[in-house]
């Protein structure tokens, strides 16, 4: 008769292809970074609530539009007027009306942000898309 063994089985506490830095130990799945943009890891975010929350390593971006056809998010830093990076949500972010997107390694105290719209420009409707804009947040 065969004996049996235990086996001893432990997650990974580093995310292969992840950054040194980057340690899952005590941390949950939907915070890991599944994009990449321009040196920027992201992720899908949440969309509630709207505007700019901090999340675990990170910042959770979240907006709502009816009739935009895409959304860029556009971030400065403090007390400049160029952009240092403009990072497009990926069409899988959207969840219906809602642009959502956790960047990773952000530091909030040095940061400005906002938004590039683009969709129909129908000014009797109440549509003015303009990407040539950089929208402050409304929430």
């Amino acid at each position: 008769m065969d004996s049996l063994s235990a086996v001893a089985l432990t997650a990974p506490t580093q995310a292969p292809n992840a950054p040194s830095s980057f340690n899952l130990e005590g941390s949950r799945i939907d915070f890991y970074p599944t994009h990449e943009h321009a040196g920027y890891r992201m992720r899908p975010g949440r969309a509630l609530p709207f505007g700019a929350t901090l999340v675990p390593s990170g910042i959770n971006f979240s907006v709502f539009s009816s009739h935009a056809t895409s959304c860029t998010l556009v971030l400065f830093d403090k007390g400049e007027l160029e952009p240092k990076v403009e990072i497009p949500f990926p069409e899988e972010f959207r969840v219906g009306n809602v642009y959502a997107m956790i960047v990773f390694d952000l530091d909030p105290e040095t940061l400005e942000y906002g938004y590039r719209m683009d969709g129909p420009f129908a000014a009797a409707e109440g549509h003015r898309f303009n990407t040539e804009k950089v929208l402050l947040d409304p929430y």
